[in-house]
């Protein structure tokens, strides 16, 4: 279900599974539950879509803003030092805050002070973000670029599913042929090449073979 909805916002933005997968990793190592990740990746998602041009600047600001969520979550408190990185990553945090807290410019601008927590600063922010630019993602996903990007992992998923069982045989396969390599690389190690040559060929050959 978590792996089919992050499918869901890929085939509705310009990122691709992989993309959200890898953010999705990083905003649960940030302290975000399972069950907030999704949502949470989708409003990132748009707000991305608004302020970059394109799937590598937009997974570049999903991620800085994680960090700087996350380490004001991590704190238990808001800081200027995040509130900057949010600020230096295109967010109009101060006006976030102020309209998602119902508190004056100024006094977002000061919120360290306030003793503000910091769980409740993140998720004013994040509702305030869904207020603003849901939507963005699919709207960008429509121009020429997004379009391409979205037709891509359209095919990318309609594969996986059209050859799972090939490709879980073929996963185990290489996982086998992993091992078995490791084991021959530790078996040169210790006994050198001819410890390779008796791994690899049968017994009743090493005399024919020797001649």
């Amino acid at each position: 279900a978590f792996l089919n909805a992050l499918k869901d916002i890929a085939l509705q933005s310009p990122l691709n599974t992989t993309d959200l997968t890898s953010a999705s990793r990083k905003l649960m190592a940030m302290g975000f539950s399972a069950k907030a990740t999704v949502p949470t990746l989708q409003i990132l998602t748009d707000t991305a879509a608004t302020f970059s041009n394109g799937a590598g600047e937009m997974s570049d600001m999903i991620d800085h803003i994680a960090l700087a969520f996350g380490q004001m979550l991590a704190s238990g408190k808001v800081s200027a030092q995040e509130l900057r990185q949010l600020y230096n990553a295109g967010l109009p945090i101060y006006q976030l805050l102020s309209d998602g807290l119902g508190i004056t410019m100024e006094q977002a601008k000061n919120i360290g002070k306030m003793g503000v927590d910091s769980a409740t600063a993140v998720y004013a922010v994040l509702k305030q973000l869904q207020k603003r630019y849901s939507g963005a993602a699919a709207e960008l996903s429509t121009t020429f670029a997004g379009a391409t990007q979205v037709i891509k992992e359209s095919l990318q998923q309609l594969l996986s599913y059209s050859w799972a069982p090939q490709f879980a045989a073929l996963t185990t396969w290489v996982d086998k042929l992993a091992a078995r390599l490791k084991a021959l690389v530790k078996i040169t190690q210790a006994y050198g090449i001819g410890g390779l040559f008796q791994a690899l060929v049968p017994q009743s050959l090493w005399g024919p073979l020797r001649m």
